[in-house]
């Protein structure tokens, strides 16, 4: 009995991290064993300035991004603004992903003054080609 509490009060919270837009550390790929998982895993798309690898995980219950920018790009305080762009961009559309879906973005190296319109653009593009 406390067990399907406890799971019905996880999927509620679920849900108002949904709802509230949040972006916690749950919904973020942090481990080096995540990332490289994505990376073998061959689910490739390339846009104008993102890479996607992508994969569906049936264990997590709501999408999670990761995102790595090469220090050849740019200097920290670039490679950190795009950062935050993507989270931003990636946060505000987490409802209309996939519940089972992990995303590491890279960014390419011609994307260096790239606008946030421009930037959305692209991350919209990418994802309505991502299959099933």
């Amino acid at each position: 009995m406390e067990e399907t509490s406890l799971k019905e009060e996880e999927e509620s919270v679920e849900k108002d991290l949904l709802l509230k837009f949040k972006f916690p550390k749950s919904l973020k790929i942090r481990k080096k064993n995540e990332f490289k998982a994505l990376r073998l895993s061959k689910n490739r798309l390339k846009g104008s300035f993102l890479i996607f690898d992508y994969r569906f995980n049936e264990e997590i219950s709501n999408p999670k991004l990761g995102i790595t920018i090469s220090s050849k790009i740019a200097k920290a305080h670039i490679r950190n603004k795009f950062k935050r762009q993507i989270r931003e961009i990636f946060r505000l559309n987490q409802h209309s992903l996939d519940k089972n879906i992990e995303i590491c973005i890279r960014v390419k190296k011609k994307s260096k003054d790239l606008k946030y319109q421009d930037l959305e653009k692209d991350f919209f593009n990418l994802i309505s080609l991502i299959k099933k």
